[in-house]
This record gives structure tokens, sequence and C-alpha cells, in this order.
């Protein structure tokens, strides 16, 4: 299948579960042509597949309505909406003192999704990240593997991970020495692993559970971030991450005290 008719794929989907979300009661596949203009054949098919895949649900009457997946996925944005709003003040003061882009990730599966990014000094390389990127190749994505139990890490390294560059790193050995430098300096790094020229430092967010729900890292030219030195930046990525969790923490308690 072509670029063009993937596309097409994703517009039809979006707008089967659009229509079928404004829907006050579960709908047919004839209704749901008539209101996208999407041919019957092509909308049962559509809805099949994602039945199949949990995003809808099938009454007896073969008429769909979304499926629960969707409470747990509305949940998430807002968790995520909520945390980069608390976050968003001690990332722009970061990089205005440091100079650098500093970004805030969430975990989905094996991806991270950047849901909050401020730019430092003019680099094309860090303005050519993208906001999704794999959990091997990426300092946010080495946080979130840092806190998943020894069965899942071994299972995530027994596919195959392809590499990005000449220095991606993909076996659970080279995670053996990603754990032992983070449990030592409280951060995760990656060097030109995902972008030539281009290196990352990244450091864990906590809730007042002191459960991980988000990563912040700074990203900077290879040559400009050895300039500045590594472990000073890496030092006041921990402090800001620290002040970022400990605001989780004191709202926590402080919804905790208004509710009784």
């Amino acid at each position: 299948m072509n670029e063009k008719n993937n596309v097409t794929a994703v517009e039809r989907t979006i707008l089967l579960i659009k229509a079928i979300s404004l829907s006050p009661e579960p709908v047919g596949v004839t209704e749901l042509s008539k209101q996208t203009g999407i041919p019957k054949p092509t909308v049962s098919r559509f809805c099949v597949t994602l039945t199949n895949l949990g995003m809808l649900d099938r009454n007896e009457q073969d008429e769909y309505s979304l499926g629960l997946i969707f409470i747990a996925l509305g949940e998430r944005v807002k968790a995520s909406r909520n945390s980069a709003e608390i976050a968003q003040p001690y990332i722009d003061k970061l990089a205005k003192d440091i100079g650098e882009s500093i970004n805030l990730g969430i975990c989905n599966e094996d991806t991270v999704y950047t849901i909050y990014n401020v730019s430092g000094e003019s680099s094309v390389l860090v303005s050519k990240l993208v906001p999704i990127s794999p959990l091997y190749c990426s300092s946010l994505g080495k946080i979130f593997l840092m806190h998943r139990s020894k069965d899942e890490i071994i299972s995530f390294f027994d596919q195959e991970l392809p590499k990005r560059t000449i220095y991606t790193q993909t076996t659970y050995e080279d995670y053996l020495n990603w754990k032992q430098e983070y449990d030592k300096t409280g951060v995760t790094t990656e060097t030109e692993e995902y972008e030539y020229g281009l290196s990352c430092i990244a450091a864990p967010l906590y809730d007042h559970e002191k459960k991980l729900i988000a990563a912040i890292s700074l990203s900077a030219p290879t040559s400009r971030l050895e300039l500045k030195g590594r472990k000073e930046l890496a030092q006041k990525l921990k402090e800001t991450a620290s002040e970022i969790s400990a605001i989780y923490d004191k709202l926590y308690i402080r919804r905790k005290d208004i509710s009784g």
C-alpha cells in the first residue's frame, strides 16, 4: 500500500471514530456510510478491524459504539496535560538558563511521546527531532526502561531492534551498562544513538507514590554538550526534575486535604 492509500485509511478511520463518538446511540454501517460518505463495504471492513483491535464495541444488531479503551486513553490524555501544565514553567526556566532544548516525555508501551518541548540555542539537529521515539535509543526511553522488571527488559531485548546509527545499542548487555550508569548518576544518556551529531540526557519525574510518570531530557549538538559540560548540565536537569516531582507531591497532598 502506498503512502497516499495509508493516509486515506487513517482519515477514514478518524472520520468513523468521530461519527460514532457523536452518536447518542450505537450506530450501524448504513448510517455511518451516510454520515461519512465512505462506501458501506469499506465502513464494514474498517469497523470490524477496529472492533478486533478493541477500539469499538458491536452489539447484536451489528451497531457500533466506542470501546472501553477510550476511557483509559482519555484518562491518559488528561494526566499528560496536567503533567505538562505543572512542568512547563520549570522546563522553560531550565531551557533559558542552560540555552538548550528541554523535552517532557511520557511512555506508551514501547514508544516515548514528547508532549512538551521548548527550544534552547538555535540548532538544525534539535529542530529535526520528532515527537515520537523508541525506548532503546533515546535518553527519555532509557528512563522508562530503567523502571521495568527484569523479565520485561529481557523480553524487550529479545526482539530485533533496528540501528539508527552505528552508535545505537540494542542488546540486553548494553542495557545493563545503562542501568549501572543510571544507578550511579540518576540520569540516562545517549550520544548520537538516535541522530548523528545529537546527544541527550534525561531524568525521571515521580508522583506522590514515587512512581515514574514522565521524564525530562535536554537535547543538544554533541560538541556543544561537551563544551558546556555533561556533568554540570546533568546536575541542573536532575535539580529541575526534583522540583517538578516535589510539586506533583504537594499537589496530591493539597487535593487530599481538600477532599477530606
